[in-house]
């Protein structure tokens, strides 16, 4: 194990383009009005004009994502890594690969890291809640107009996080990231699919809970 034992979750990788795939919105007919209720929910409910969830964040980026963990509780950890391909070739979205890199970690403790720590910031600070939290200053969340005030400049930005809470019960998700429980992220991290965590990052790419 090196840094934070969860490599097949957030890796700078190439990911192989399915075969079959559309590249247009032609959905099923008997999806085409569940989809459109859908739709007008989302419309009726949120602000089509808010510009900072996780695909405006890839295209201002560049087809890049930049992520920081935040790592809750007393458990050392020890390297990191994940993949995105659906959008590939959808409605001209223009990249092939979305290179993912871990920028820091935000702990309660910075003797929790263990192994090196080149090329990544580890925080201590906390929010007003008391809980490990990574720079406010570099975050997307936090700056969604003007651009991070990041004291290391735009390498060490981070466009959302990924919050990792010992018994945490479900999880939540938004422009900021996604949190779930510790154990059962550690638990399920070689799986092909980790469910909550692709629900919760759902949300981060504006993906309603409409259960209707």
């Amino acid at each position: 194990m090196k840094f934070l034992s969860v490599p097949l979750v957030l890796a700078a990788v190439v990911v192989a383009t399915p075969t079959k795939r559309q590249t247009t919105w032609n959905p099923p007919n008997n999806l085409v009005t569940p989809l459109q209720r859908v739709w007008q929910h989302q419309v009726q409910t949120y602000n089509m004009n808010f510009k900072n969830f996780g695909y405006d964040q890839l295209m201002t980026a560049n087809g890049t994502s930049k992520v920081c963990v935040r790592w809750e509780g007393n458990a050392n950890l020890s390297e990191a890594q994940q993949w995105i391909d659906w959008l590939i070739r959808f409605d001209r979205f223009p990249y092939t690969s979305v290179p993912v890199d871990i920028v820091g970690y935000a702990v309660n403790n910075a003797n929790r890291i263990q192994g090196s720590r080149n090329g990544i910031d580890v925080y201590t600070t906390k929010d007003r809640g008391g809980l490990p939290e990574c720079d406010p200053r570099c975050g997307s969340f936090f700056y969604q107009t003007s651009g991070s005030r990041c004291p290391g400049g735009a390498a060490r930005h981070h466009d959302w996080s990924l919050w990792l809470t010992p018994g945490f019960g479900g999880g939540a998700g938004g422009d900021w990231g996604a949190r779930m429980g510790q154990e059962y992220f550690m638990g399920a991290v070689n799986s092909e699919n980790i469910h909550i965590f692709l629900h919760e990052l759902g949300h981060y790419f504006a993906l309603d809970d409409f259960y209707n």
